[in-house]
């Protein structure tokens, strides 16, 4: 249990184990989570497929906020994946089940659910990304 004094010196625990301000990093981790799965990755496109491309693309199955198309820092040539951030989790969602399968421009796309990590911002390959809005 905590102590009168204890509460007076900001220092409440939760079972004697997580500290208060816990509460607060799972709030932040969440609402982190929910912005992450509005967010659909897609790898396996031609290198001619242009952000405007994407996101008409992506536009049949709800509004698109922004697009990334990760591209060659020296040649500035498409990689052949990015992301796309959907307007709404449902969105999101509509877009990987309805998109699944699906060409762009007559060549293959793979969508997927974006993962969260730092394996991106840890590579080292010359890549260079823009990441464009409304």
């Amino acid at each position: 249990m905590a102590t009168a004094t204890a509460a007076a010196a900001g220092k409440i625990t939760l079972g004697g184990r997580k500290p208060a301000h816990h509460f607060h990093n799972v709030a932040h981790h969440l609402a982190t989570q929910s912005e992450r799965m509005a967010r659909v990755y897609f790898d396996r496109i031609a290198g001619s497929i242009t952000r405007e491309d994407l996101r008409e693309f992506f536009t049949r199955a709800g509004e698109v906020r922004g697009v990334l198309l990760v591209t060659d820092k020296v040649s500035g040539e498409s990689r052949g994946f990015g992301c796309v951030d959907m307007a709404t989790d449902a969105d999101a969602v509509h877009a990987m089940d309805s998109l699944k399968g699906s060409s762009i421009k007559g060549g293959p796309i793979r969508i997927d659910q974006a993962k969260s990590g730092k394996r991106g911002r840890q590579q080292t390959s010359p890549i260079k990304s823009k990441f464009e809005g409304n």
